[in-house]
């Protein structure tokens, strides 16, 4: 009737939980998983046959196989075959030895909703239990903003200021992403394995490392200020600076970089009347590694201290997952993706 309705509420939840479904039943602990199914096998012909020979559905199950990089012998091939097969039996999509295959679609959809729904209801009571009942998921669009309200209910932004305008256009310009690149930034042919060296918690160990969120409004930089003696002396600055010259010494992999005529970063050792924007950190680094000097143009300044509330919030979740691992719990997976999406938000450019 006219004055009954149902509210749906649509949520993309990829955005909340970045995990293939099929990760799903051991990242939550579910007796569900993800089931199998012969996509190439769904062309319109066959779907307009509807049913389809036994045999044949399990040729193009082995064909699909044959694609998939984890299924490289015959027995596994055998075993998802073998799966097939008792799925058609036990969804009841078996007939004289053909099979149904609109109905065996139907079941292995069904099958795929009830574990991302099981995976989402888990998500939602982790994160529930996490935030001791502050943070209800189904008000969020995207684990950053979860990860930034864990960090706002745990004061890791108190006395901290939202930037938007000239401040934030400038600062942004400051943000330069991690350094993928070779040595040199050159190409090399190599002969044998590659050796891949993980770091234990990156993005919260540098959270950890850091001094903490600069407090109060970014103050614009005066003449008499654009000197080192006063910036050295301030929490943190954001400037634009020429360089006086190139480096003393080269790196294999520079510390400033520059955005070419076709939007692409390059690190750079040639670095002579070049403009650049940066923070205190990466001036601390040039000076120290590479002893460039600048002539300072314009900036802002922060001299109000920090909050040190987020090196409390990484380590208690950092501790929190341990113990969560050591107890075998899944919700140590929620840990992780809130620690690794800590400070997302922050990096938000303007909309």
């Amino acid at each position: 009737t006219k004055d009954k309705f149902i509210d749906i509420k649509f949520q993309d939840s990829y955005n909340l939980i970045p995990t293939k479904l099929s990760g799903f039943s051991s990242m939550f602990n579910l007796t569900s998983k993800k089931e199998i199914i012969p996509y190439s096998l769904y062309t319109q012909p066959n779907i307009e046959r509807q049913l389809i020979n036994l045999e044949e559905c399990l040729d193009y199950v082995k064909n699909e196989c044959c694609y998939n990089k984890d299924i490289n012998d015959e027995e596994k091939i055998k075993e998802v075959c073998d799966l097939f097969k008792k799925n058609c039996e036990d969804w009841k999509c078996l007939y004289n030895n053909e099979v149904d295959i609109i109905e065996y679609s139907k079941q292995y959809c069904f099958i795929d909703v009830h574990l991302l729904r099981y995976g989402y209801e888990t998500f939602r009571k982790n994160i529930d239990e996490i935030s001791n009942e502050k943070i209800d998921i189904k008000n969020y669009c995207s684990l950053a903003s979860v990860a930034l309200d864990y960090m706002i209910i745990n004061d890791v932004f108190k006395d901290c200021y939202k930037i938007c305008g000239r401040p934030q256009n400038f600062i942004q310009k400051c943000v330069v992403g991690g350094r993928c690149m070779t040595a040199d930034n050159k190409k090399h042919h190599i002969k044998g394995k590659i050796q891949d060296f993980d770091a234990v918690s990156l993005y919260p160990s540098a959270m950890y490392k850091m001094k903490g969120v600069l407090k109060g409004k970014p103050k614009v930089l005066q003449n008499n200020e654009l000197n080192e003696n006063f910036l050295m002396s301030q929490d943190g600055f954001f400037v634009k600076a020429m360089c006086l010259n190139n480096p003393v010494k080269n790196l294999h992999f520079p510390l400033l970089s520059k955005i070419d005529k076709n939007g692409i970063r390059n690190f750079t050792n040639e670095t002579k009347n070049e403009i650049f924007h940066f923070d205190k950190t990466t001036y601390e680094e040039v000076r120290k590694y590479q002893n460039l000097e600048f002539k300072f143009i314009c900036g802002y300044y922060y001299n109000e201290g920090h909050n040190t509330k987020i090196k409390d919030a990484i380590l208690h979740l950092f501790k929190s997952r341990l113990q969560a691992k050591k107890e075998k719990n899944p919700i140590q997976a929620v840990y992780k993706l809130l620690m690794n999406s800590g400070y997302g938000k922050c990096m938000l450019k303007p909309i």
